[in-house]
């Protein structure tokens, strides 16, 4: 072994001793941060992105300490440490943002976020101990970097990915035609403010009574302009929709603003029993192309009545009634103004949300309350729908 003669050599010695130990320590925190966003998201492609932010704020970080000739010691490596559970949720607020189009909120909240944790960890800057210097430094490199990446590269390169596979899901020529007849991308409409929720629980449960008792008991024909936005595209569709309640049966057809039919179909109990899509769409999808919408359509216009057996979760505005399907995934109604009416419904798991509904206003008809401005949000096919009922008759 050989003889360590002065004060440096010892520090040296040491800091060698405990950088390579931390880097061991460090590659199994970054793959027990890689083991949970597998489970969460469940494809490589989408992993990777997500693990984007964790990535480039190490790059950044050694390069710095290159310019800077500054050694890496333990510090350095403590600082990635905490940095690696982090920089992953901006990568995940990243991709929620591009998969559940609502980037106008997810965005803010991750502004706050950053500065928040840029102004606890900066403090460090100002400590006169060298340590803690170390530590600051490498954090708010770290999360900056971390920060920028999940907003701006994470959403570009999650857009592109989801491009890619439209392209693929879709031939060029028709690509091209849905851009000229498609329109332009809608916004999502605005909730207004609902009153207090200052009503006794019997009032509140008369309420619910009246609004399920004025659903529909007779088929009902809808006209409707619908947006579907997906990644960078966006179509727009003139739709007549009917529903018949009793039945649970939905007949649906489609065509672009230039006249191209996209899609008829109908079917019963959310099965699909006939279909007839756009040669735009490959043959090998068309089926699969139908079920989402059958599917979408069924979860906007069916099961819009106050469960019976769900759990009540008063708010400040708002009764959200919680039940769980048998599947295991958890649903919620969320129901608010005076009196009560249905604004929004969720469907998810433990990690993810499997899609929502929200509803803006209705109108009265002869078949009952019908929904009018509606904005529907899959979540795990990365698309939403906007909805406007412009005329409702009853059917025959």
């Amino acid at each position: 072994m050989e003889a360590l003669d002065s004060p440096v050599d010892v520090k040296q010695a040491l800091t060698t001793e405990f950088v390579g130990r931390f880097g061991w320590i460090m590659l199994a925190a970054a793959g027990m941060v890689l083991f949970c966003v597998s489970i969460y998201y469940r494809s490589v492609v989408t992993v990777l992105l997500a693990m984007l932010p964790v990535a480039a704020p190490g790059a950044v970080n050694l390069a710095v300490l290159a310019i800077l000739k500054r050694p890496v010691n333990l510090m350095h490596c403590f600082g990635i440490l905490m940095m690696i559970g982090l920089a992953v949720d901006y990568g995940i607020f990243g991709l929620r943002a591009v998969k559940c189009g609502r980037s106008d909120l997810v965005l803010p909240a991750m502004g706050m976020s950053f500065l928040t944790t840029l102004v606890g960890v900066g403090a460090l800057l100002f400590s006169r101990h060298p340590m803690l210097f170390d530590i600051g430094l490498t954090l708010v490199i770290g999360i900056t970097v971390a920060y920028l990446c999940g907003v701006l590269l994470v959403r570009a390169l999650a857009q592109l990915a989801i491009r890619r596979k439209l392209l693929k899901f879709m031939v060029l020529p028709g690509l091209l035609l849905l851009a000229v007849g498609g329109g332009c991308r809608t916004s999502p409409f605005a909730h207004p403010e609902y009153p207090q929720l200052d009503r006794s629980e019997s009032e509140l449960r008369a309420e619910l009574a009246d609004w399920n008792a004025g659903r529909n008991t007779q088929p009902l024909v809808v006209h409707s302009n619908m947006v579907i936005d997906y990644g960078f595209f966006s179509l727009a569709l003139l739709a007549v929709v009917q529903a018949d309640f009793p039945t649970r049966e939905i007949k649906a057809a489609a065509v672009t603003p230039v006249g191209m039919k996209m899609f008829e179909l109908s079917g019963r109990n959310g099965a699909v029993e006939n279909s007839a899509i756009a040669a735009v769409i490959p043959e090998k999808d068309r089926a699969e192309f139908a079920e989402a919408i059958f599917r979408d359509l069924n979860r906007i216009f069916f099961d819009l009545e106050a469960p019976a057996d769900g759990e009540w979760l008063p708010e400040e505005r708002m009764l959200v009634i919680r039940r769980k399907l048998p599947d295991g995934r958890t649903e919620k109604y969320h129901f608010a103004g005076n009196p009560l009416r249905l604004t929004a419904k969720s469907c998810g798991g433990f990690f993810r949300k499997d899609y929502q509904v929200d509803f803006y206003d209705y109108t009265r008809t002869a078949a009952g309350w019908q929904p009018g401005k509606v904005f529907y949000r899959n979540c795990r096919g990365s698309y939403t729908i906007a909805v406007r009922n412009t005329e409702k008759e009853a059917g025959q």
